[in-house]
């Protein structure tokens, strides 16, 4: 399981003055690699999947722990971490098909995340679900909880996705994310 990448985070996020960065596609990881060559002052981690990369890019470019709205429109947010920008829309149109609207949020930065997005995130918001391919324990949506709780003034329920703990043995990335 460690091979997976599946602990990284965990480890990652208590390292101090560290930046850890998950692109979602092919032109996210090049926009990152260069934002990281510019302006990273410190360690800096860019995740990247097993994979194949996908193939989708935004306009706006990288910019210190900022978030991606690829869509605002409802107090439901689908905030994705690295490569699951698919997953997200599929689950945001299956929503749709039951008559719910959300929001797909790509999180770019899992450490450090936007304390002004966390808040304007949490603001009107009736429920945030966190999809990662890392460990819930110690991952990002551990650590974007714990962020809205401390900075927020609105609460916000929020739903973790990842892969549970403990895994039991070594297993095909799909299995895992089952």
């Amino acid at each position: 399981p460690t091979h997976q990448g599946s602990f990284d985070l965990a480890s990652l996020f208590p390292l101090p003055n560290t930046t850890i960065l998950a692109p979602s596609s092919a032109s996210e990881l090049e926009k990152m690699i260069q934002w990281a060559l510019i302006h990273a002052s410190g360690p800096t981690f860019i995740r990247y999947p097993k994979t194949t990369a996908q193939n989708h890019s935004y306009p706006d470019p990288i910019a210190m722990g900022k978030c991606y709205l690829t869509t605002r429109q409802s107090p439901i947010h689908l905030v994705f971490l690295g490569p699951f920008y698919e997953t997200a829309k599929e689950v945001q149109a299956n929503l749709y098909a039951e008559g719910i609207e959300s929001n797909l949020i790509d999180a770019r930065f899992a450490k450090p995340f936007s304390i002004e997005d966390a808040t304007e995130l949490s603001a009107g918001c009736r429920l945030m679900v966190t999809l990662e391919d890392g460990v819930i324990t110690g991952g990002f949506g551990q650590y974007l909880q714990a962020l809205i709780r401390q900075h927020a003034v609105h609460p916000c329920r929020i739903l973790t996705l990842g892969i549970r703990y403990p895994l039991l043995k070594q297993m095909k990335r799909e299995r895992l994310l089952e």
